[in-house]
């Protein structure tokens, strides 16, 4: 130790340093004017760091070969290999070894270039797993991998530069590990006469069956009502005369407020309804079921408007290109009529009416719907 103290004395005096002054860079000043100077220059040396074989030497042997310093001092040291044909640092000793701890940290300078790593290790004695830890730390820097040239910043002091190329990580092009071709989801198209749900939501005041008659037409839909919520008021229904079985129903008025327990109507596109006035008048009926302020339930057919007293939804389902068939009113008579708004009816049908004369009904429906495709000739 006074071997020590005597050496550290004489450096001070060789370099006339007033009292309080430490040698103490900081990480970057290490990696830019002390690493990089000795890696571009091996001969390079400074009088504040020595070289010393971490491998041949405890931490505590460390301190008498150090150049200067009290509780922290600073070596050069080549790393050792663990195998020669490996790459895993040799860091055991004569009577222990060194065990990283904690994330390496990078050191930038100047910003965002890296330039070097810090790695925190501590000292085991014995051998591992099962050494002793002990309080001696080290701090190792080593150069890093950058694309960005290393000026030395002291040192030699003749702006040499190290220039080298950042290792891309993964496989190399034309690994096993080819890149998946992407996954495509595709939505299959619905059929024509698929059917489609909508919910309707019809404000209060407004008259529901010409609302949904409205809806329908400037969609070119066809459109069926399955149920709905809400209230209506002031509703005439038609009711059949239970004393006149030939005579014409009654029309009952029910004044106040009824909530809708059901909902039925068929509004049929506007093409279909061109093409069958009498079975689209009659499909757009609408019959409706009510319970009334005291209890009591009616029903019937809708005549006249359906006022909504409140916020009405109706749910519904939407279709397209129906066919229409008329069937004959007896079993003996020649094929029904059928048309089809689509254009496309079924084939077999078509094949076994081709030869069959042309009633004269179904020449007159084709005149007034010269656009339509009929599905038998």
């Amino acid at each position: 130790m006074a071997d020590h103290l005597q050496v550290q004395q004489q450096h001070q005096h060789q370099l006339e340093l007033p009292s309080g002054f430490r040698f103490h860079p900081t990480d970057e000043e290490i990696i830019t004017s002390y690493l990089v100077p000795k890696v571009l220059k091996p001969t390079f040396t400074t009088i504040a760091i020595a070289e010393v074989d971490l491998n041949k030497n405890d931490p505590y042997e460390l301190p008498e070969k150090a150049k200067m310093g009290e509780k922290e001092w600073y070596f050069y040291c080549q790393k050792d290999r663990k195998y020669p044909t490996g790459i895993q640092t040799n860091r055991a000793t004569k009577a222990g070894y060194w065990k990283a701890t904690g994330k390496d940290k990078e050191i930038f300078h100047p910003l965002p270039t890296l330039i070097g790593m810090k790695k925190t290790l501590v000292f085991y004695k014995g051998r591992a797993p099962r050494g002793e830890k002990t309080n001696w730390v080290m701090h190792e820097y080593r150069l890093e991998i950058s694309k960005q040239p290393l000026v030395s910043g002291g040192g030699v002091g003749d702006g040499s530069s190290i220039e080298v190329a950042k290792k891309r990580r993964g496989r190399p092009p034309g690994s096993k590990n080819k890149p998946k071709p992407p996954v495509v989801i595709t939505r299959e198209a619905e059929p024509a006469a698929a059917m489609r749900p909508h919910v309707i939501e019809i404000p209060g005041g407004r008259d529901v069956a010409e609302a949904l008659a409205r809806f329908a037409s400037r969609r070119n839909l066809g459109i069926c009502v399955l149920a709905g919520t809400g209230a209506v008021g002031n509703v005439s229904l038609r009711h059949p005369c239970p004393t006149a079985p030939g005579a014409a129903p009654a029309v009952v008025v029910f004044q106040g407020r009824f909530e809708i327990l059901s909902i039925s109507a068929t509004f049929l596109p506007p093409a279909m309804a061109a093409v069958a006035p009498q079975a689209a008048a009659v499909a757009a009926g609408l019959s409706i079921s009510l319970a009334g302020p005291h209890g009591q339930i009616v029903g019937g057919a809708v005549v006249g408007p359906l006022y909504a007293a409140t916020t009405i939804v109706v749910v519904a389902a939407a279709f397209t290109n129906p066919t229409f068939h008329r069937l004959p009113a007896d079993d003996d008579a020649p094929m029904p009529v059928s048309v089809s708004l689509s254009g496309s009816a079924d084939a077999d049908e078509h094949r076994a009416r081709q030869h069959q004369p042309e009633p004269q009904e179904q020449r007159h429906q084709r005149r007034q719907a010269p656009h339509l495709t009929p599905s038998a000739a």
